[in-house]
């Protein structure tokens, strides 16, 4: 079978409309996954169920702390110095702010959010303060020694 150039033209021009409809059809699939059904519900009931902003557990604090103002945080290590001891740091500084989080341990209060009862102790030892306000499980705010 030979072509000639009508037949090559329509060739070019079906194969040319062709992949244009399937770029056109892959373009209208969304991106990202689709979102599961409970989860866009409580999205939209304003319950946070089913993802937990960075930094939420330091909540409890809020209601306590001035909305300006400084602390110290004291944390199960004196300096965080691995990835994720310093995500957690930034994700409670952000979750505060305007507050502001300090690792000095010079400020005169001191948010105080340790893994244990045990180690919070222990690392208000060593920081030279006390607690002003126990929420248990090592978490607290802690006020400096005179």
């Amino acid at each position: 079978m030979a072509f000639n150039s009508t037949s090559l033209k329509f060739a070019i021009s079906f194969a040319f409309h062709i992949i244009a409809i399937v770029l056109s059809v892959m373009t209208l699939k969304p991106n990202t996954l689709p979102v599961h059904p409970r989860l866009a519900a409580e999205l939209l009931s304003g319950r946070d169920n089913g993802y937990q902003l960075p930094g939420s557990q330091f909540k409890i604090f809020q209601p306590i702390l001035p909305k300006k103002g400084s602390a110290s945080l004291i944390y199960d290590r004196p300096c965080p110095t691995d990835a994720k001891s310093k995500q957690f740091c930034h994700d409670a500084q952000k979750f505060l702010t305007p507050f502001l989080l300090s690792m000095d341990t010079q400020e005169p209060i001191a948010l105080v959010y340790c893994s244990s009862a045990e180690l919070a102790e222990k690392r208000l030892a060593e920081t030279g303060y006390r607690w002003a306000y126990n929420a248990g499980k090592g978490r607290g705010i802690a006020r400096r020694m005179a």
